[in-house]
């Protein structure tokens, strides 16, 4: 029966209006002894924020997300946003059942418990289980639901069960605050009074789930937890959250450059850290003593969970060497750090790019369905030309796509291997793609897989997509007449060298220009023309390639 304050009684069969609810309180007049214990007395439920609660209801075979009552309204109407089944299905609200607000959730013998990027409640876990993927999932294997980090939601797939692992492990950035429960790089937070979401550290979030038991799902931007702070950490642990993702060495076209080291984190930095150089240290990975310099360091401008450390000579490509912090790193969380010890083996990579003075002929978009190789320039950061593997041309000018665009989606690729780029006879390789000199007459750009995107012909006209002029009809080869200049690329009687800042010509050596990119506004001039001709620049020395055979 429910008891109302205007007089009338409700004696309908009912879960919800349930005082067993309620946390047991102390006893205001007679006295509790001889009360018979919960036979499970924890229940499997965990808060968060103020609305919302993750509860195992009914049986060991049911999990929801459900929110408090909205203010103001009559009877309970608490709404559930979600019900996971031991099953592997979901079923979405709104709906006014299993809502751990108004309806007594299960209890066990423990409450709900935090592991190894882990929330483990009864028999239940949500879990992260690589860095993209945030489960969760019965005992028995079956996956309900699967958050990936390009904002994407997924069903049952067994593969990505929290149980692969059978043990918990130890509390490693699983954690409980305020406004949200952290699992390594996932938050499912009360974003604000109406909203929980599911959201990736990158940026996307996967699902919003609303106190009226709606749900819509991303990918989307918005409604992303991950500029909260922590403030006090009310179960877990922060420890863990935050390592060493990736060191590496590019090696450098440049003979003037600084050596440089990239250490990516797997969260931003704190800004300003002072004496910041002097909390790392690179080493030979066989004799920790001897080291290398670190002169300096500084944070990637507009990625601050990017450390750019700067040495006083080049690494040898015949050591293996290591970072490791040799003190406490902060981050943008107090509650996070980077602990002292934390190692990670160091790796050369190479940019996938030949830059000739401010120009770029550089390989782009690692991610893309398609395999891209651009021509761009730093003086507006425009790209004036694309070739794409289907044999197509994109022309500029466009702002994407560009060599010169470090981090962003479309910006160029590397390559670990440490040879991306490769000169052969009368040819250059960039990762997958060819400069190389045809006959006499011809140069042309072709992919591996064999379409030719662009033919220059030594009277100084252009030609489109002739499979016949591939690149890779012929092996590579020994390097022979193809070499890198500080601004010019000659391969045999062909050069493609910057006139100023703003002009790349691609010119044979018999006077006739075939094209014009101009990086002021990203243009094609195309030939036939005399002007702009790269061989009036002065023979240079050679950064990669040879001159033998020219």
């Amino acid at each position: 029966a429910v008891y109302r304050t205007d007089g009338t009684v409700h004696t309908f069969k009912t879960r919800d209006f349930n005082g067993w609810t309620m946390p047991t309180e102390e006893a205001l007049m007679g006295s509790a002894d001889g009360c018979a214990p919960l036979d499970s007395p924890e229940p499997n439920v965990l808060q968060i924020g103020n609305h919302w609660k993750l509860a195992q209801m009914y049986d060991v075979n049911h999990f929801s997300f459900s929110a408090r009552q909205q203010e103001g309204q009559q009877r309970n109407k608490a709404a559930t946003a979600m019900i996971f089944r031991n099953t592997g299905s979901t079923h979405p609200g709104p709906r006014f059942d299993y809502n751990a607000w108004g309806e007594v959730p299960t209890y066990s013998v423990s409450p709900p418990r935090f592991g190894a990027r882990t929330l483990e409640i009864d028999h239940w876990r949500i879990r992260q289980m690589d860095a993209t993927h945030l489960s969760i999932t019965h005992e028995n294997g079956n996956v309900a639901r699967i958050f990936r980090s390009d904002g994407t939601v997924h069903g049952n797939n067994p593969s990505f069960s929290g149980y692969a692992t059978a043990a918990l492990g130890d509390p490693t950035c699983a954690f409980l605050t305020k406004r949200f429960v952290q699992l390594g790089d996932w938050r499912l937070a009360e974003f604000d009074d109406q909203h929980l979401t599911v959201s990736h550290r990158d940026g996307k979030t996967s699902a919003i789930y609303s106190r009226s038991g709606n749900r819509s799902y991303g990918p989307r931007t918005d409604y992303n937890s991950w500029n909260f702070d922590s403030g006090d950490i009310l179960q877990g642990s922060a420890e863990g959250c935050v390592s060493i993702s990736s060191t590496s060495y590019f090696t450098s076209q440049s003979v003037t450059s600084t050596p440089e080291i990239v250490v990516k984190f797997s969260s931003d930095l704190a800004a300003d850290i002072k004496g910041i150089e002097d909390l790392f240290k690179v080493y030979d990975g066989a004799n920790a003593e001897t080291e290398l310099v670190i002169t300096g360091a500084s944070l990637k401008s507009g990625d601050p969970s990017t450390l750019q450390l700067a040495l006083s000579s080049k690494p040898s490509s015949e050591v293996s060497y290591q970072v490791s912090t040799v003190g406490d790193v902060p981050t943008k969380d107090p509650l996070e750090i980077v602990p002292a010890g934390s190692i990670h083996d160091l790796t050369v990579a190479s940019w996938d790019y030949l830059q000739i003075g401010n120009w770029r002929l550089a390989h782009t978009c690692e991610l893309c369905s398609y395999s891209h190789f651009s021509i761009s320039s730093d003086t507006s950061m425009l790209t004036s030309q694309i070739f794409r593997n289907t044999g197509t041309l994109h022309p500029g000018p466009r702002s994407d796509y560009n060599g010169f665009d470090v981090g962003a989606y479309t910006g160029p690729t590397y390559s670990l291997s440490g040879d991306s780029v490769q000169f052969g006879n009368l040819a250059v390789q960039v990762r997958d793609w060819r400069i190389r000199q045809i006959d006499d007459t011809h140069l042309s750009v072709t992919h591996e897989n064999g379409n030719v995107s662009r033919i220059y012909r030594s009277d100084g006209t252009l030609h489109g997509r002739v499979n016949s002029f591939s690149g890779y009809a012929a092996p590579l080869g020994e390097p022979k007449c193809a070499y890198l200049a500080k601004s010019y690329l000659q391969i045999g009687d062909w050069r493609i060298g910057a006139l100023g800042i703003y002009h790349l010509a691609v010119s044979h050596r018999d006077g006739k220009t075939s094209a014009v990119y101009r990086g002021t506004d990203g243009a094609i001039h195309p030939g036939p023309r005399t002007d702009w001709n790269a061989w009036t620049i002065p023979e240079e020395l050679v950064i990669m390639g040879s001159k033998e055979g020219c």
